[in-house]
């Protein structure tokens, strides 16, 4: 591949999710506009079938440049940064190996980014809730303690269902949003204040510009291999660095759900260590939302606005 200008590099993670990253590499092929872009994979140390399916990969693809990192499993917030370490481009894309990227994903991330130096972009995410039943979403293999149904075979996607286009309507019939996508959308479009906006940092579809991730300081590595709010403390930062946060509808993609054994137990444990690193009371109402104390991101962001400004009040008036 000759040589070009990189401007742009996409940093996908992976770990043992070998059936959906097969899916989310086929959609890679899919997009459009990838001119001085690059792909960079780093496999955290899966022990499933993703290192055959990824050398299968680079030995076909072309559009892109493309680097493939192998390490040991060090955790999320490790390998995001290995990412940022060997990529080139001024903007950095974060994705996960369990997305669905729409043909104007990568366009739509770089497009949003023309005129301010200063932002990070949360893209669209769309969920496909009913893959949790399956193990493997290509073959139809469930999950043990699923009892198998005959429509449910009508959920698997096959390869060729991207290649041929007909994931489309698949799409438009299956793909909802989650209700905190849904906050997220409705908290970026009432407020662009990064002192509630970095709440969408959320590293399944998340661009900012690398200078800024450097200023920020990268991913906190502390969280070691415990996976959530490595993401979100990471946009905490951005946000204590002048970032601002916009929504995206053209960079969208879609998630495959899984199942995530002990998920709430695992996001509480990480959300703890996130609150006592930093000490501020907008994360313990961050901990009282994600609990069900608030109805929305935005009831969160006027509890936050509200105590800044009695937290205003009481220092001019101890002046």
């Amino acid at each position: 591949m000759r040589n070009r200008l990189i401007t742009t590099s996409i940093v996908m993670i992976t770990y043992n999710k070998a059936s959906r990253l097969l899916l989310t590499l086929e959609s890679v092929k899919r997009l459009e506009q990838t001119e001085n872009s690059e792909l960079i994979i780093v496999n955290d140390g899966s022990t499933d079938q993703s290192n055959l399916i990824l050398k299968e990969f680079q030995a076909e693809y072309q559009a892109m440049p493309l680097t493939v990192i192998e390490t040991e499993n060090c955790g999320r917030a490790a390998a995001r940064n290995t990412g940022v370490d060997h990529s080139k481009g001024d903007i950095i894309i974060f994705i996960d190996d369990d997305l669905l990227l729409d043909p104007l994903f990568l366009s739509g991330h770089v497009e949003a980014h023309k005129n301010n130096k200063m932002l990070a972009v949360h893209g669209q995410i769309f969920d496909l809730p009913y893959l949790k039943l399956f193990s493997d979403p290509v073959s139809g293999t469930y999950l043990k303690n699923v009892n198998p149904h005959a429509s449910y075979k009508s959920l698997v996607i096959k390869k060729e269902m991207l290649m041929d286009g007909s994931i489309n309507p698949y799409l438009q019939r299956y793909a909802k949003k989650s209700r905190f996508e849904q906050d997220i959308e409705q908290l970026l479009h009432a407020t662009d204040s990064p002192e509630s906006g970095w709440v969408c940092f959320t590293g399944g579809n998340v661009s900012v510009r690398k200078n800024n991730l450097l200023r920020a300081g990268l991913f906190d590595e502390a969280f070691g291999r415990q996976w959530g709010c490595e993401d979100l403390e990471m946009g905490y930062r951005l946000a204590h660095a002048g970032i601002s946060f916009v929504y995206s509808y053209i960079g969208t993609n879609y998630h495959m759900s899984h199942f995530r054994k002990d998920m709430q137990e695992k996001h509480d444990r990480t959300l703890e260590i996130f609150c006592k690193k930093h000490n501020d009371v907008c994360l313990e109402l961050l901990k009282k939302y994600f609990s069900g104390g608030f109805p929305s991101l935005i009831a969160w962001s006027q509890a936050v606005q509200n105590l800044a400004a009695d937290k205003a009040v009481a220092e001019r008036a101890n002046n």
